[in-house]
């Protein structure tokens, strides 16, 4: 790994994940990833391709939430919690469960202050996971999403904010990724809520 002073000076450039993430991370055999600044789309059609987005917020400027929101109780929640995510992420045929909530909350990245929710009339219609690594004072955004009938409402916008006002006090930054092709167009959303960045990564597939 390169040395944290290196990736702080250019966190969604130097690695496609947080970097608490990497410490961890074991690279498939059958996986390559690339910078689009380093490779050419074209040099890569041997490959099964995807391309993710990667920006950052420098939390000097956060928005006021338009919608209220609370924060998840796992005890209560996670039931309606993990079929609410899998609901919204079906289009990209993603679906997580009970084991998959259990390795974020046994991480040292757990916040539990950094689980966001917007309930409408006693449904959960819309949820954000933010995650925080003490030592780099990087905060990142794990999961959100909002229940496809409740989409266009600005309920994404009001949880990014949200969770970004509770990091100001506990990450110096805050870094999010996602699907750049995804019909949906997230990273709209997140620039709209001020991240910036021109950071592409190929995940690509032999």
């Amino acid at each position: 790994m390169i040395s944290k002073d290196v990736y702080l000076t250019n966190p969604c450039g130097t690695y496609s994940i947080p970097y608490a993430k990497m410490k961890t991370f074991k690279q498939p055999k059958d996986l390559d990833i690339f910078h689009s600044t380093y490779i050419s789309i074209d040099q890569l059609n041997s490959y099964d391709v995807q391309t993710f987005f990667r920006l950052k917020h420098d939390l000097v400027y956060v928005k006021v939430p338009s919608v209220s929101s609370s924060q998840i109780n796992l005890e209560n929640d996670q039931d309606e919690l993990i079929f609410m995510i899998n609901q919204c992420y079906q289009h990209e045929n993603i679906y997580i469960d009970k084991q998959d909530l259990i390795k974020l909350i046994t991480t040292n990245t757990y916040d539990a202050n950094l689980w966001l929710k917007i309930v409408i009339q006693n449904q959960i219609v819309g949820s954000i996971i933010g995650c925080v690594d003490d030592e780099m004072k990087e905060g990142w955004i794990e999961w959100v999403q909002v229940l496809p009938s409740y989409q266009g409402r600005g309920y994404g916008q009001a949880l990014i904010n949200a969770l970004l006002l509770k990091m100001k006090d506990k990450a110096s930054f805050v870094t999010v990724s996602g699907n750049a092709k995804n019909k949906k167009d997230p990273e709209k959303v997140y620039r709209i809520c001020g991240f910036t960045g021109n950071d592409y990564w190929y995940i690509c597939k032999k």
